[in-house]
């Protein structure tokens, strides 16, 4: 009886040590490190402007014998302003896109007169608005594009 006594004490013994043993270990959770996006040049943009624009003319009147003066000139300036929207699309590091924009120009306008005899006659007119539509192509260097241009401008 001994004997079996003996084990029994000795089984619960070494059983009480296992499970000593299946505890967690105290080890730091591994860093979490976070992901930064890459940079990116794809996507839909908007933007507005504004400026001072100046126009000058300094023709000479012209004394035209049997006419009278004929001629025109003037200095004008003032507001230019607008908005331009564009897309560009990056795939890898070559970079394509479309951009158009409208401006207004508040430049004044530009006299042609026109004198013949004792009557004068003024022709006044004047381009306010004026925009351009352009595609362009380029490679970028992570947030630079070195980048080619072209399109049409109209007025």
């Amino acid at each position: 009886m001994k004997k079996i006594l003996l084990a029994g004490v000795a089984l619960v013994g070494f059983a009480g040590a296992a499970a000593a043993a299946d505890l967690p270990s105290r080890v730091a959770p591994a860093p979490i490190i976070p992901v930064i996006p890459a940079f990116t040049w794809t996507g839909f943009y908007v933007g507005v402007n504004a400026g001072y624009g100046w126009n000058s003319s300094n023709d000479d009147n012209v004394f035209v014998p049997g006419v009278g003066f004929v001629g025109n000139g003037g200095s004008n300036g003032g507001f230019v302003g607008g908005g331009q929207i564009g897309y560009n699309y990056q795939m890898g590091q070559f970079v394509i896109g479309a951009e158009t924009d409208l401006q207004y120009a508040d430049l004044g306008h530009r006299n042609n007169d026109v004198f013949v005899g004792t009557f004068g006659f003024n022709n006044k007119s004047s381009d306010n608005y004026f925009g351009t539509v352009r595609v362009r192509a380029g490679y970028a260097f992570d947030r630079a594009l070195i980048y080619a241009t072209g399109g049409f401008a109209y007025g």
